[in-house]
């Protein structure tokens, strides 16, 4: 609380201390518990952050034509991300000009600063235009001190600032 007097809130201090600490687990008799041992020095950098996390990369790159059917989508960020907000509501796939998002199965990198869309159950059509929409309105996509994903480079934010996204064409075999 000194060292950011302006984050005294409990609920952002404890988030800070359960997000940046190291899992401790402890397995004596009753059964396995495990919990994050305490990092004061990253909980506080993350309780002084203040600047917006961005897509620093994705595979398949944004705007690249040819990407095969089958194979997954898979963003990384510039930072550590809050995991719980990489999910299915907030990363999702779409054909181009169509409103309803294609099935994929989404999963949080170990690393926490990446994300994989898995739309083999899809089995998406070839020689399309796909968008991958980042969600960033109130419930999006957030790092762990709770600043929101912004656009930048090739991932757009759109007008409206909802969401980041990008494009790109699977190939016509």
């Amino acid at each position: 609380r000194q060292a950011h007097p302006s984050k005294y809130f409990v609920d952002d201090t404890l988030s800070a201390l359960k997000n940046t600490g190291t899992n401790v687990a402890d397995t004596r008799l009753g059964g396995t518990v495990t919990k994050p041992k305490i990092n004061i020095f990253d909980a506080s950098k993350v309780l002084g952050d203040a600047t917006a996390p961005t897509v620093a990369s994705s595979r398949p790159p944004a705007d690249s034509t040819g990407r095969k059917r089958a194979a997954n989508v898979s963003v990384t960020f510039s930072e550590k991300m809050d995991t719980s907000t990489l999910s299915s509501y907030n990363v999702q796939l779409y054909l181009k000009d169509t409103g309803t998002p294609v099935s994929a199965t989404v999963t949080p990198g170990a690393d926490g600063k990446s994300v994989t869309l898995d739309p083999s159950v899809a089995k998406l059509e070839k020689g399309q235009l796909y968008q991958v929409v980042l969600w960033k309105s109130n419930y999006g996509i957030k790092d762990l001190a709770g600043n929101p994903l912004a656009g930048s480079g090739k991932y757009q934010q759109s007008s409206g600032g909802q969401y980041v996204y990008f494009y790109f064409k699977t190939g016509r075999r």
